[in-house]
């Protein structure tokens, strides 16, 4: 049964007619609440790597990974290091999320989506 697009934690409901008893069923269940996510890198660099360039490649992966995230999923700062690794010229990273060095563990009915990324060099 489609019942359309709905905006994140909106409660829906259908009633139905029952084909094998003609009874009235009525269902539902509430569409997850998205979490935005705001991560800032720290980035050491390969001498001659550009930080916007590093960045870049760094976001897209991160942007990734969010987008394949599913309803309940945490964000790891484990994760975020390992995408970082795989950044040609990125030498070490650390990441605060949401401005805490905590991983970003949503409940079950959360999803995380969005991202406002930025990345710094010490």
């Amino acid at each position: 049964v489609q019942i359309g697009p709905q905006s994140a934690a909106t409660a829906v409901t259908r009633t139905d007619t029952d084909a094998a008893t003609g009874a009235s069923v009525t269902f539902g269940f509430d569409y997850g609440a998205l979490l935005p996510v705001t991560i800032v890198a720290t980035l050491t660099l390969a001498p001659n790597v550009a930080l916007a360039d590093a960045s870049a490649s760094l976001q897209a992966l991160i942007l990734a990974k969010i987008n394949a995230l599913l309803m309940g999923d945490a964000l790891r700062h484990q994760a975020l290091c390992a995408l970082a690794a795989q950044v040609p010229g990125i030498l070490g990273s650390s990441f605060t999320i949401n401005s805490s060095a905590a991983d970003l563990v949503p409940n079950a009915n959360q999803k995380i989506a969005g991202l406002t990324f930025s990345a710094v060099a010490p």
